[in-house]
């Protein structure tokens, strides 16, 4: 009976080792995964506001992550005129304007009473918006596109020399802002880009309102006369 229980005691301690081994091994191996297992695709958000006078007339919300791309489409609704009037940027705008002042400040004051005006209606306007997840691969063309798009310089984007002799008479401003979770914001300003004048912007607009046509055939807000042409 002495002979049976030492085998059981040593076949048990056998059995643990052996378990302790495979533990090891495999702490080992989820170490050396969550060590080297590759970065994931940082977050960004590009947003592009076209204009023909100073209110939008649609915008263009893109959120980029690694296995999906999330597309906002807003477009001009309304503004609310009862709560802007009563907004102090506004009030303090008017009443510079209504002295005679506001054209004889200094022209930092006097860009600070633009900059906080412009952004009070900015708050107080009013847009529908509609809202299109993509499921993606890191081959997807629209997620190359975004990232070439991220990555670029803001020189690169407005290509100011190379669109130096270009004149446009009317046509529609975007003003595009690029934002991540580990770099600064970069913002773009353009007029009417083209496939020649700003290659990369116009595929952007261009092919973010074509997969959204896709997706919503019938949605008139996306007819082409509604967005310039894009």
């Amino acid at each position: 009976m002495v002979e049976l229980l030492s085998n059981q005691i040593l076949k048990y301690s056998t059995m643990r080792r052996s378990c302790q081994a495979y533990l090891y091994a495999a702490s080992l191996l989820l170490s050396a995964c969550a060590v080297h297992r590759p970065p994931s695709q940082p977050a960004y958000s590009i947003t592009l506001k076209a204009a023909s006078n100073y209110y939008a007339d649609y915008l263009l919300h893109v959120t980029r992550e690694a296995d999906r791309i999330q597309l906002r489409y807003g477009r001009f609704d309304s503004l609310r005129t009862t709560r802007l009037a009563a907004d102090p940027a506004i009030q303090a705008l008017q009443a510079a304007e209504r002295t005679g002042n506001l054209y004889t400040l200094p022209s930092a004051e006097k860009d600070t009473l633009f900059r906080r005006a412009m952004a009070a209606e900015e708050r107080n306007i009013v847009y529908t918006w509609d809202r299109l997840p993509v499921t993606i691969t890191p081959q997807h063309r629209l997620a190359q596109l975004l990232d070439s798009v991220y990555t670029s310089r803001v020189e690169q984007l407005e290509r100011k020399a190379e669109n130096r002799q270009r004149i446009i008479l009317d046509g529609i401003h975007f003003s595009i802002v690029l934002q991540g979770k580990d770099t600064r914001v970069k913002k773009v300003y353009v007029h009417s880009p083209s496939p020649d004048s700003h290659p990369l912007l116009y595929r952007l607009i261009h092919d973010s309102l074509q997969l959204y046509r896709k997706e919503r055939p019938n949605d008139v807000r996306l007819d082409i006369r509604h967005t310039w042409g894009y």
